[in-house]
């Protein structure tokens, strides 16, 4: 099967997918559609499919598949390469905010943090991690954060602030995520400043 987010060297992506659709594409051959883990994920027969995990509300993983063009192929015949990783290992490790980010007051133009640890299970690989703020005080739509301005960290464990004026009532959050891990949101935080 195609690697994660790749093609193999032998197989063509679907040309009109767009470089999103083209991050989820996989290929499945006659033998990896027999496989009783892929048929798990939604995959119920050989061809090109997108495919992307995900966490409901409640935290559980979950799975979508959607077939774009459905083949009769072997492995040889498409040219597929064995023992690729692909979504046998997507989303095979968890990961857990062991400490999570808290709320933080401070009096203008002081400076603060925000800091997330997080963890994953053994052979995971490294976490890699984004700082998001609300677009409004108080809002509920967030944009990602980046190292300019008083913001420095942004994609590191620590977000730093190095002047909180007017910032009051704006609202953090990390995304944390890792190789064929499915990735963690903290919840949002808030910044008062007084």
């Amino acid at each position: 099967m195609s690697l994660w987010g790749k093609t193999d060297a032998d197989a063509s992506v679907p040309k009109y997918l767009n470089e999103e659709q083209r991050a989820k594409a996989i290929f499945i051959d006659n033998t990896e559609a027999a496989d009783a883990d892929t048929k798990a994920k939604g995959i119920t027969g050989p061809g090109w499919w997108l495919y992307e995990q995900y966490k409901n509300a409640a935290g559980a993983i979950r799975h979508k598949a959607e077939c774009l063009i459905p083949m009769n192929v072997t492995a040889v015949a498409a040219g597929d390469r064995a023992n690729d990783a692909g979504i046998d290992t997507a989303g095979t490790y968890d990961i857990t905010l062991t400490t999570k980010p808290v709320n933080r007051s401070v009096t203008a133009p002081a400076a603060t943090t925000f800091a997330v640890v997080a963890a994953i299970t053994s052979g995971g690989g490294a976490l890699s991690y984004q700082w998001q703020r609300s677009t409004t005080v108080n809002g509920n739509v967030y944009a990602n954060v980046t190292d300019a301005g008083v913001y420095t960290g942004a994609t590191t464990a620590t977000l730093a602030i190095s002047n909180s004026t007017g910032l009051n009532g704006f609202k953090y959050r990390v995304i944390v995520s890792a190789t064929n891990a499915v990735s963690e949101t903290s919840a949002a935080v808030k910044l008062t400043v007084a």
